[in-house]
């Protein structure tokens, strides 16, 4: 299985290479406004790409971040059920195959908040890195 790894801030976080669909930088942004109180806070807004409408994810309101705006206007475009989404990062840094790697799908080490978007750990050069699950956006 492989795994691209990005960095939101100092952390590293990865998602399986199958539900990437593209990587693509962030050109223009249409904020919107919701009044309902289901609003997802985490919803940076939507974007047109190539004539297809895309959600936008800030992942750093989502996990509670400090800093939610973004070093640079990567966002990966997201293969999912639910639709056309993207999600905003800060860097690519790798992409890893994980054949030889332990995975702990165990969530009993991660934020109670996060356990909903978290798909597994894997130590990656001593460091526990999160893997997303994309279809939990």
């Amino acid at each position: 299985m492989q795994v691209i790894l990005f960095k939101l801030e100092d952390k590293v976080y990865g998602l399986e290479l199958q539900y990437c669909k593209e990587i693509d930088e962030l050109k223009h942004l249409t904020p919107i406004q919701y009044t309902s109180e289901n609003y997802k806070n985490y919803i940076e807004g939507i974007t047109n790409l190539r004539g297809d409408i895309i959600t936008v994810i800030n992942l750093k309101k989502l996990f509670d971040l400090k800093n939610t705006s973004y070093q640079q206007n990567i966002f990966i475009l997201l293969k999912v059920k639910k639709g056309k989404v993207g999600i905003l990062i800060d860097q690519i840094v790798d992409i890893v195959n994980l054949e030889n790697y332990h995975i702990d799908y165990s969530k009993g080490h991660i934020e109670s908040k996060l356990i909903p978007y978290i798909k597994f750990t894997v130590i990656l050069n001593h460091k526990p890195i999160l893997i997303l699950n994309p279809e939990s956006f």
